[in-house]
Parts: structure tokens; C-alpha cells; sequence
């Protein structure tokens, strides 16, 4: 018999609401504007409050003595995984501005945490979007797509990536229309697929636009455009839904037909499994994913029986209280071939595209109220900008081959499946452990030239909260921007004093991306692109190769992840190469400022790679 497990994704909103609920109740003698905070203050300094150690040690440079800074993730810790602590919520809910970097860098539960705690009208700054009016320079994420059967993720899309090329063709599509086909951008192409598939054939109705409005939401976004010297830009879509960041979009399944059982779950790092859907009992409002908006989860996919399965979902938007804010936004049906020839039903059912092979994900679309499937292809380097197609949903299958047929592993966790080595059709999720992430790289900071420009954009924002200290702010900013400009030289000089054949970076997770592209550092391999994922056999093989063929002398780990990265350590020692130090996300007790986190890399990358 299979047992449907219990389900315990609610907890970590919940703890979030009860949060909340504790800040409300803390002594607030002046709980009203962003103004008038006075009684909260220490020594008539301003409170400012940031998610990482090193946003708040740019705003201590910048802010000196005028202002009492902290940060919710510890310094040692990792921002992709970390659950604030009641302690921090005090100080957000004392704080005159908050600072985060956000683009998907730091772990939900400590962005809902900032923005529930935080009193009305206090300025909630995202670094990394608002510096590229400073000439920061953003790197989209990218994903591998050369596997031997689909990725198929869930996502939700708000933003207009506009790419300098045009998107070629889907790899593993077959006799795909190119007028159902997008081959621009994926503005262009949401538009391009509500004309043909009629995906917008109903605009937000009234009920919807009254839920809106109750909750201070509105349908047009004005949110800023972020782009890039190079031409790449990221704009919300017109007409999409102005989302919180605390807000998310619930996917709910709502019926799954089929000749057996369908199954989508997450493998944790430590081996843990979450259930998303499971048909084996039944469906109930239980089957479902949380996603926040531009974010995306990969899944394993599995399937007891080979033949047709449909999976209709429903998509909700909730605050962080888990109340509903707009229900009912729409549904889809996702069509999978299983152990049978995908073409046959693709004929069948009218549609003109099946799926097998790269990175897609099924993602509802905020501008467009609908869903559609999303599709990247392959990218000649690691900075170019995402080449993507869309697809409606009625135009795909998804095929499953034969060759999925996997056995069910042994541990106690996989029960829901079915038993022990009994063989099911599966999709693997490819990477292991929680991630959920954007389409930007969110490491901006690496690059000293994007370090100046958050600086820049902190001075900004302390002047406008607190004017009267604007002139030190602003002197502050100086001083500071001028020792990064030397800190930016030295990092120039350590890395040209590296031969360039032997330039090759290999690290823990995907972090490196702005240091390697301003300091002309070849990013050759990570683990995993998010810390708290498990790499696949296929990235041992593919560490392995490169370290190999490269003849790399050194491999380089953080030290606050130092308890996750067994593998990495164990390549090493086989390749016999050393391991040494590079600083990411967070500080530790040997380096402690923005400033000497960029030196410390540029030593150790001179020191070990030469």
C-alpha cells in the first residue's frame, strides 16, 4: 500500500505570522511614521537595519556615527538558508530604512520577516535593483541544459528579460510552429502567445481589482528598470501584479488523470523529502507549491505506471499571513507522455511541441494572469543574457521516456512511492536540496565596481531618511568610495599576477560569477549553484574532468560553508590540490569589512593559483 505523508510546508510562514504577531507586542512608545521613531533611537542616531554583514558594513562606512546599524543573518552564516531569529525582529521593527539585497540572494523567511515587521513608510531598499542607476552590472543566471531527459521546474515570471540575441530553437521540440514559437524576447513573446492561445482573453475582474486595492496593491507596476551597459535589461511587465516580496503565488493541484499515480517532490540536502503533489490518496488543497514572484524550484517528477497524465493546477496569490489576496488567478493543465511515444499523443491532443530534453519550467505569468512553459536554451558563455521560448501549455507534452524507469531508493523517506526497488518513471530534479532562486545572479558585490555603486545608492537613501546628516552621509561616501577604488586596484594587480592559463576559478556554489567577469577570472566549475543544494553524480564526473584537463592547482571554498562542502574537499584530496579560502556571502572571525573580504580573495587567488 502506498501512504500519502504528512505535510509540513506551512511551517515556516507560519513562524514567520507569529513573528509578526510577537513584533506588534514589543514597547513601542512611537509606532507610527518612518519619522517618528525617535524613542527607538540610541544617542539620536538613526536605526538602520540589513539582511547580510555586508550590506551593514557599506552602511556603517557610509552612515559613521549618525546611525545604529545591524544585520538579521549572523556574520559565518549562509543568507540562501538561514531563518531569522526573534531576536533580529526587534531591530527591524525599530528601523528607519532596511537595506537587502534581495534578487532571490536571501532565504524567504528572512525577507518576509523584514518586510511583515517593518512600520508603514519605512523605506525597504533592494540593493541590488537599485544600484544599476549607479552602473551596476547584473549577470543572468544560467542554467545547464544539455540533460538527457527535461528539467522541469515551477516558477513564476513578473520580469521582461530583453536579450541582446534573438532565442534560437527548443532542443527536443518536435515540429514546433514558428508562429506558436517565440523567438524575441520574453516580453514579446508573453504577447505573442496571449494572441495566438488567447492566455489574456479575460482581463482582472472587478472582484479581483477590489482585493487588490484592499490590500495596497495596485495592477500597474512602477517598479525601475534595471539594465546594463551592455544592453541586457530586466523591466517589470506592464500590467503585471504588483507583488510583495513577502507575497507569494500557490500552485495548487486540483486534478490528476492517469493510469496510475502522479508524484512531484523535493529532495532536501541532507536526503530529506517534501511532497509537493501526490495523486496516490487523492488530491487535496494540501498538494501544492509556494513560490515567490521571478523565482523558480526544481522537482523530481515521478510516475507509477507508464501512459497519458494530465495535472490541472490552480494559482492563488497569499500574503505572508497566508491570507489569499487575489484568488482564482488562473488555472493550467500539464500533459505528460509516459514510457510511450510522445509524438503519438502530441498528434492526439493537438499539440505542436514535446519536451525531453534541457532546463523548462511551467511559470505563471503575472503580466499575462496565465501560465505558460518556459524554455532556455543553450548559452555559448556563462555571461550571456537568457535565451528563452514560450509555449502555452496546450501546445506541450512533456515526455518521459522508457529510459526513466529508476528504482525506487530504500530509504524510509521514499515510502510514498511505493516500495523499495520497485520501479517507477521519474524526472529527476537534478540538483538536490531546496532551491529556489531568480534569473539574475544576485552576487553583484563581487565586483568592486558594483560595491561602489551600492554605496552609492545607501548614501542616497540615508540622506532622503535623515537630511540633516545628508553632508556627513555624502563625505562619508567619498572617503569610502576612494579606499574601494584602491581595494578594486589591488584586486587588478593580485589577478594579473596569476599567469593566465592558470586563471581558473572552482569553487562551492555559484557565487563568482562579477569577480570573474570584471578581474578576468575564468569561472571553470562549482558544486552546486546553490549552497544548500546536494551536487548529482553528474557533477562529481564533471568537477572531476575539469579539474583534470585544466591541471588546476586549487580549489576554493567558504568558510561558513565548510560543514556542506564534504565534496568538494573530497575531489580535492583525489586530485591532490589544495583547498583554500574565498569569501561569498559572509564574514568570519579573520575578516570582518567589505574591504578586506575583496583583499583576502585577491591573496588567496594570487597565493594558490600561481
Amino acid at each position: 500500500m502506498i501512504h500519502k505523508p504528512r505535510k509540513v510546508k506551512q511551517t515556516l510562514f507560519s513562524s514567520i505570522s507569529a513573528i509578526a504577531v510577537v513584533a506588534l507586542i514589543l514597547p513601542l512608545s512611537s509606532c507610527g511614521s518612518a519619522n517618528g521613531n525617535r524613542a527607538g533611537h540610541r544617542n539620536g542616531r538613526i536605526n538602520v537595519v540589513t539582511t547580510t554583514g555586508v550590506l551593514r558594513d557599506m552602511v556603517a562606512n557610509v552612515a559613521g556615527d549618525a546611525a545604529n546599524v545591524s544585520a538579521i543573518v549572523p556574520d559565518n552564516a549562509d543568507p540562501h538558508s538561514y531563518e531569522p531569529r526573534l531576536r533580529s525582529i526587534r531591530d527591524v521593527v525599530y528601523a528607519d530604512v532596511a537595506f537587502s539585497n534581495y534578487m532571490m540572494l536571501e532565504e524567504h523567511g528572512v525577507i518576509t520577516a523584514l518586510d511583515a515587521n517593518l512600520r508603514k513608510g519605512v523605506p525597504n531598499v533592494q540593493l541590488a535593483e537599485e544600484s544599476v542607476k549607479h552602473a551596476a552590472d547584473i549577470i543572468p543566471m544560467v542554467e545547464d541544459v544539455s540533460l538527457d531527459t527535461i528539467w522541469l521546474g515551477l516558477a513564476t515570471e513578473r520580469m521582461a528579460a530583453q536579450p541582446s540575441e534573438e532565442a534560437h530553437s527548443v532542443q527536443g521540440s518536435a515540429n514546433a510552429n514558428p508562429q506558436k514559437r517565440a523567438e524575441e524576447s520574453p516580453s514579446a513573446a508573453a504577447g505573442e502567445l496571449a494572441s495566438l492561445n488567447n492566455l489574456n482573453k479575460t482581463k482582472t475582474n472587478s472582484k479581483q481589482a477590489s482585493q487588490l486595492e484592499k490590500s495596497g496593491q495596485s495592477l500597474q507596476s512602477n517598479a525601475p528598470s534595471t539594465a546594463t551597459k551592455e544592453g541586457r535589461a530586466t523591466v517589470i511587465k506592464p500590467n503585471a501584479y504588483n507583488m510583495k516580496r513577502s507575497d507569494r503565488i500557490r500552485l495548487t493541484a486540483t486534478k490528476v488523470s492517469g493510469p496510475g499515480a502522479l508524484f512531484a517532490y523535493l529532495t532536501g540536502t541532507f536526503g530529506s523529502v517534501e511532497t509537493y503533489f501526490n495523486s496516490a490518496n487523492g488530491i487535496s488543497a494540501e498538494d501544492h507549491v509556494d513560490l515567490p514572484a521571478d523565482a523558480h524550484t526544481h522537482l523530481s517528477w515521478a510516475f507509477s505506471k507508464p501512459g497519458e497524465y494530465t495535472l490541472d493546477l490552480h494559482a492563488d496569490m497569499l500574503n505572508a499571513q497566508n491570507e489569499r489576496v487575489v484568488s482564482s488567478l488562473g488555472n493550467a493543465k500539464m500533459r505528460f507522455a509516459v514510457g510511450i511515444n510522445a509524438q503519438k499523443i502530441a498528434k492526439k491532443r493537438g499539440a505542436s511541441v514535446v519536451l525531453n530534453k534541457g532546463h523548462a519550467d511551467l511559470a505563471y505569468d503575472l503580466a499575462k494572469r496565465g501560465f505558460v512553459y518556459r524554455v532556455d536554451t543553450l548559452q555559448e558563455k556563462r555571461s550571456a543574457a537568457p535565451k528563452r521560448v514560450y509555449y502555452a501549455p496546450r501546445d506541450v507534452v512533456v515526455e518521459v521516456p522508457t529510459n526513466a524507469l529508476k528504482e525506487i531508493p530504500a530509504e524510509q523517506g521514499y515510502r510514498f512511492l511505493g516500495a523499495a526497488r520497485q520501479k517507477i518513471y521519474q524526472l529527476p530534479q537534478a540538483v538536490l536540496g531546496k532551491h529556489v532562486h531568480g534569473d539574475i545572479d544576485p552576487h553583484l558585490w563581487q565586483s568592486v565596481k558594483n560595491g561602489i555603486a551600492y554605496v552609492r545608492t545607501i548614501a542616497d537613501r540615508l540622506c532622503e531618511v535623515d537630511p540633516k546628516n545628508a553632508r556627513k552621509y555624502r563625505e562619508n561616501a567619498d572617503r569610502y568610495i576612494n579606499k574601494l577604488l584602491d581595494v578594486d586596484a589591488y584586486m587588478r594587480k593580485k589577478v594579473a599576477s596569476i599567469p593566465k592559463e592558470k586563471r581558473n576559478l572552482v569553487t562551492t556554489h555559484d557565487a563568482f560569477a562579477y569577480l570573474g567577469k570584471t578581474y578576468g577570472v575564468n569561472i571553470a566549475g562549482f558544486v552546486t549553484i546553490n549552497p544548500s543544494s546536494e551536487p548529482s553524480v553528474q557533477d562529481r564526473r564533471r568537477l572531476q574532468q575539469i579539474l583534470r584537463d585544466l591541471e588546476i592547482p586549487a580549489v576554493f571554498l567558504e568558510p561558513n560553508l565548510i560543514s556542506r562542502s564534504s565534496v568538494l574537499k573530497e575531489l580535492a584530496a583525489q586530485a591532490h590540490v589544495k583547498v583554500c579560502p574565498i569569501y561569498g556571502d559572509a564574514f568570519d572571525s579573520k575578516v570582518r569589512t567589505y574591504a578586506d573580504m575583496m583583499r583576502a580573495n585577491a591573496d588567496s587567488l594570487a597565493k594558490c593559483l600561481k
